[in-house]
């Protein structure tokens, strides 16, 4: 079983365009997680790019003073291990010969959050999938704060990517390439809608650049096909994950495209 440490090297932003993009999708064993991984397999196989599998044991815990103590017996942990190795097997198998893509899997145990962003260090990942129904709020939020890569937040429990319909792309203080690059021959194939926000801030300067960007994501989407767009500022009161993931559920978006500012220009 793949364990891994807490050692994070520094981010690397990679587009799919780049070569053996890697797509993280953590899983939970339930056939409500099954939409997640068909959606993420047919992405994968529009930009040949590789899966990984990422399942994580949770170990019950309790505090006793400053100190955090697990309690899990060995016993339990063999059987929790070899049961998940079992059904990441078989899911694994299944993804390879319905895609025709490369998977491969990891198992580990603690902390889900802080496992999904050092797997996604550990394999370079180009996006981390993420499955709304089966998150709270503030790990969507967490995850989509620290990530060293795209995030794309599904919505919707299709079993194609084809059913997608409305695309939300936040616009902050640099244009979204990597996320356009992900997305716009399958816009132009299905008929997408994108919907790109801006922040709305009173600040004079910071709304000329927040429009600045959006002027030339549009650009590039222009030049990329007839895509169907469409800009918006949301007043933003609070974090920007967090009004993006409202204004997402607002529209009754199918996916939340969202990334961090990038170290160098990718």
């Amino acid at each position: 079983m793949p364990y891994l440490d807490n050692t994070i090297n520094q981010p690397k932003h990679l587009n799919m365009e780049s070569e053996s993009p890697r797509i993280l999708v953590p899983l939970i064993f339930n056939e409500d997680h099954f939409p997640l991984l068909k959606q993420s397999a047919e992405l994968a196989a529009k930009h040949k790019a590789e899966i990984t599998l990422l399942y994580t044991i949770t170990l019950k815990s309790f505090s006793i003073g400053k100190f955090n103590m697990v309690f899990c017996s060995p016993a339990d942990i063999h059987r929790k291990i070899n049961q998940a190795e079992n059904i990441m097997l078989t899911w694994k198998n299944w993804t390879e010969s319905q895609y025709g893509i490369k998977v491969q899997s990891i198992i580990c145990y603690g902390d889900y959050r802080k496992r999904v962003l050092e797997t996604a260090h550990k394999i370079k990942a180009t996006i981390i999938v993420l499955w709304s129904r089966k998150q709270s709020a503030g790990i969507l939020q967490w995850i989509i704060n620290n990530s060293p890569c795209q995030v794309l937040t599904f919505f919707k429990p299709f079993d194609s990517i084809s059913k997608w319909q409305n695309i939300v792309i936040p616009i902050t203080n640099f244009v979204p390439k990597a996320r356009i690059n992900t997305i716009y021959k399958i816009a132009n194939e299905y008929k997408m809608k994108l919907h790109l926000i801006g922040e709305k801030s009173k600040l004079i300067g910071k709304k000329q650049n927040s429009l600045q960007y959006l002027t030339e994501a549009l650009s590039i989407l222009n030049h990329s096909g007839n895509i169907l767009t469409q800009c918006k500022y949301i007043n933003q009161n609070q974090s920007l994950s967090k009004a993006s993931l409202e204004y997402a559920n607002s529209i009754n978006a199918d996916v939340l495209m969202t990334n961090r500012q990038p170290v160098s220009n990718y």
